[in-house]
């Protein structure tokens, strides 16, 4: 009788993301990596979970890092992919301040999936210990890697 229970729940699941729709922004000023990693989500989303058609869902992109604060200030989403390491304005300072407004209730706490190297692992892990809901993704991006963050945050929706 559990699996029947768990896959009650896992389809139950599925059925409230299905009533909303789901609402992902990749901050990354390479405009390339930005279309792999929408085309990579896709691909998840319509293949890993009952969303069929993109009415349910929005990948929005931003490429340059000067509009994310705004762009993610005016909306709710659901999933933040961002990119440490751009010009002018790095993740890290989207971070921090998106962090200062998570902490004086002007803004929910949005899962957040930072995308960098992996030649400055340490370094970022060490830096990001104190933001809740952020978690990594090191490039080249795997697809496989990339699908159990997408559908582990989708799970807390």
């Amino acid at each position: 009788g559990l699996n029947k229970e768990t896959e009650q729940t896992n389809s139950k699941i599925l059925q409230e993301i299905n009533n909303k729709t789901i609402k992902i922004l990749i901050v990354e000023d390479n405009q390339i990596n930005s279309k792999l990693l929408k085309m990579m989500i896709t691909k998840i989303i319509e293949t890993e979970t009952t969303i069929q058609n993109s009415d349910h869902y929005k990948i929005e992109v931003v490429n340059n890092p000067d509009e994310a604060l705004s762009t993610i200030t005016n909306n709710n989403f659901d999933i933040i992919f961002l990119d440490l390491k751009m010009p002018r304005i790095s993740g890290f300072d989207i971070l921090q301040q998106l962090q200062n407004l998570v902490n004086e209730d002007q803004l929910a706490n949005m899962p957040t999936i930072c995308v960098t190297t992996a030649l400055i692992q340490e370094e970022i892990e060490k830096q990001l210990l104190n933001y809740e809901s952020v978690s990594f993704l090191y490039k080249p991006i795997q697809i496989d890697k990339l699908k159990k963050k997408v559908l582990k945050v989708l799970k807390l929706i």
